[in-house]
Order: C-alpha cells, then sequence, then structure tokens
C-alpha cells in the first residue's frame, strides 16, 4: 500500500480512476491494522490483504526488509514472520503455520524465483533472487486450501509458471519477463516463453494470471525487441 498518511488521497486517486478493488499482495500486518478503518467501507475502496508471504530464507521479499532497516523506517522484527515467512522445507512451514494463520491472511503469497536453478538456494550471491523450492510450495498450497485461503504465487520464469500450475496454486502474478534482463544471471528470451502444454492447462484449470509488463516499456534495442517476442 501507498504511504500510511496519504491513504485517503489514495483511495480518492482510485475512485477518480474507477477502482473500487484492490488485493495487497504482500504488507505489513501492522500496517494492515493501520489502514483498515478507511477501507472496505461505502464512500471507498475494498482491499483484501495476503500479509507476509512465504519465501526461502534469503528469498525475496528479504531484500526489501533490509532495504528499509538500512533506512531506518523498520526493524529485525519485521522480515520473517512479519512481511515474509521463510521456509526451506515442509517442516518449516509446519512449525509456522498456526503462527501465520493467527495474522488473518485473506489469501496466500507465495515467492517463485527461477525454481529450476537449484544453486541459488545455497548461495548468498542470489540474496533476494531466489523463492520457495517445489516441496516447499507444494506444503504451503495444500495447508492454504485446507484453511480455504485461496494462493497466489509470484513468478520469474517460464519454469516457475510450470511449477505454480503444478503445485496447484489459484493465481500468478507476473508473467514471465516482467524482469528477465534484472536477475544476477543472464537469460535468454526461451527461459520466459510458456509452453502451449501450460497455457492450455491454465486455462483448463481457470487459473487467474497476472500480468506485469510495465518494467518492459523503458527497454530499448534488442532488450525492447526480445521481450515483445517474449509476450506476443
Amino acid at each position: 500500500m501507498e504511504p500510511l498518511n496519504d491513504i485517503q488521497k489514495l483511495v480518492a486517486t482510485y475512485l477518480e480512476h474507477g477502482i473500487f478493488y484492490v488485493k495487497d499482495p504482500d504488507n505489513l500486518p501492522r500496517d494492515r491494522a493501520a489502514v483498515l478503518s478507511a477501507l472496505n467501507r461505502p464512500d471507498s475502496i475494498d482491499v483484501i490483504f495476503s500479509n507476509g508471504g512465504w519465501t526461502s530464507p534469503g528469498g525475496h521479499p528479504a531484500e526489501i526488509v533490509r532495504r528499509n532497516v538500512d533506512r531506518g523506517r523498520w526493524t529485525q522484527s519485521d522480515g520473517d514472520g512479519a512481511f515474509y515467512w521463510a521456509a526451506a522445507t515442509p517442516a518449516d512451514v509446519a512449525n509456522k503455520w498456526s503462527a501465520y494463520l493467527a495474522q488473518q491472511p485473506q489469501f496466500t503469497k507465495a515467492y517463485l524465483l527461477f525454481v529450476d536453478d537449484s544453486k541459488r538456494q545455497a548461495s548468498n550471491r542470489y540474496f533476494g533472487w531466489k523463492g520457495l523450492t517445489p516441496e516447499v510450495l507444494r506444503a504451503i498450497v495444500e495447508r492454504a486450501h485446507q484453511a480455504h485461503l485461496t494462493v497466489s504465487s509470484h513468478i520469474e520464469s517460464a519454469a516457475d509458471f510450470q511449477d505454480a500450475l503444478v503445485a496447484g496454486v489459484d493465481e500468478i502474478n507476473h508473467m514471465p519477463g516482467f524482469r528477465m534482463f534484472a536477475d544476477i544471471d543472464s537469460h535468454s528470451s526461451s527461459d520466459f516463453e510458456l509452453s502451449e502444454a501450460d497455457a492450455e492447462l491454465a486455462h483448463r484449470r481457470g487459473i487467474v494470471v497476472v500480468t506485469t509488463l510495465v518494467s518492459a516499456t523503458g527497454l530499448k534495442g534488442s532488450n525492447r525487441t526480445d521481450q515483445d517476442a517474449t509476450n506476443r
């Protein structure tokens, strides 16, 4: 969400542009409590909150917490167990699940980042550029569905898209390639091209796909050509 002291201005802007419904896919629980009285009213916008999303230790969005701690805006307590929940194994999910549900998420956010690149999990080089392993994602999806929560998955690549489908998520956030030139490692356009089979499976299952193409608008030259080709 926007800065808390601008919430009334934000609501007015959204209503002016005909935006009435918002999903917040990662937020501090304390920020949700601070703005809730201004939301979900006849004269405001309707918002649901995921609270903290699930990722691997050192995975995205841990770098956002570090950045805000360094700036003096947040504290370490705003990290694991607040803005995100870190899980390296299904057992980690089991151990943290009761505390996670106690914060009353309205849907579950899970992070996949280049899930087919196994070297990321053990390397500090990829801090903020890794996410859940497939088995941990499946454990989260199973528990979330048992709790009647839908699951939205952040993805980066076509492999992430496929793994999200296999795990049974309900929504996939970011079409593959929205940050294809930002990663630590270089990639070819083929890493972000969905297969016909995966696209058809997503359609059959009624998976909601939220595109995020705004980052491509500033690309130039061959990078923009590759991005355009990928997203046709």
